[in-house]
């Protein structure tokens, strides 16, 4: 699967002021610790030193920046990539964009630094002395953040898991029915889920509009490679599936991109609230089949 410019929005979206805040914190600790390795004077008598917050500013900026990077580049690993469903692979990205073009991004910033300094950047002396310390520094960025991404799918992974659409009263259609909304407008629907003896559809802004058609119809009237029916009472568009993840050996759950929406599950996903549907057991090899091609 390839990395989709509609997946990069995404990936952008998911940063939030409290992941900003602690990548400033990581970045002031690599800048300073970068500034002070292997000087004589202790913290305080660096702290006097005139000469100390430049070079801690541009130690800072070059550490944000990177640190900003890898954390994109693990966001945007995340959407396609699961370490849950194939280690090794992401493991191997991982390493690929989340280490090894970091380092190579690091050597630019630095060369670009001692370039607006007016000075010469000694390549034997950086890597001796500083670039072993910043590849371990980035190497631990990318631990925490697989550390995080584990510790929230297993929070997910052993909470209650709600199947509010399951039961779905079917009547037997005796005549074709017309819906209440047009054909064309149906197939722009987010999602559809059964509540209150209602079919709703929701749009894009989450508004809910009744369509006055069982789900049975619905499915045979929508476009097969667009939607699933992943319950009784719920089918899905393709485009609004965030991301797929077991919730069990045989279920799956769907995590949505759409507006959270007060009527459907929903969990905090990477400091966002996403309201997720459980694909039935029955239908679990189906979706797959589903999803993997179009």
């Amino acid at each position: 699967m390839k990395i989709k410019p509609k997946l990069i929005v995404q990936a952008f979206s998911a940063i939030t002021l409290k992941d900003l805040l602690w990548l400033v914190l990581f970045s002031l600790f690599a800048g300073h610790y970068l500034v002070s390795n292997r000087e004589a004077e202790y913290f305080w008598e660096l702290w006097m030193m005139k000469s100390y917050y430049p070079a801690l500013l541009g130690s800072f900026l070059i550490a944000f920046l990177v640190c900003l990077v890898v954390f994109y580049i693990d966001c945007c690993l995340n959407l396609v990539w699961s370490w849950l469903q194939d280690f090794y692979k992401r493991l191997l990205k991982q390493l690929q964009f989340g280490v090894v073009l970091p380092l190579c991004l690091l050597l630019l910033l630095v060369w670009a630094y001692f370039g607006i300094r007016g000075e010469t950047f000694d390549f034997g002396e950086y890597m001796r002395i500083d670039f072993g310390v910043s590849a371990i520094l980035i190497v631990m960025l990318n631990i925490f953040y697989l550390c995080r991404y584990l510790f929230e799918r297993l929070k997910i992974y052993y909470q209650p898991i709600e199947e509010p659409f399951f039961e779905v009263e079917e009547a037997q259609v005796t005549a074709k029915r017309e819906p209440a909304i047009d054909l064309s407008v149906l197939s722009k629907m987010v999602y559809f889920y059964h509540g209150n003896r209602v079919n709703w559809a929701i749009n894009e802004a989450g508004e809910m509009i009744d369509t006055g058609l069982l789900m049975d119809e619905l499915e045979a009237l929508l476009p097969k490679g667009d939607f699933f029916r992943v319950q009784k009472g719920f089918i899905v568009h393709r485009e609004s599936i965030k991301q797929p993840m077991r919730a069990s050996s045989h279920r799956l759950l769907l995590y949505l991109n759409t507006p959270c929406h007060k009527a459907l599950p929903f969990t905090e996903v990477e400091g966002h609230k996403r309201n997720y549907v459980v694909v039935s057991q029955r239908k679990v090899a189906a979706y797959r089949e589903w999803y993997r091609h179009k």
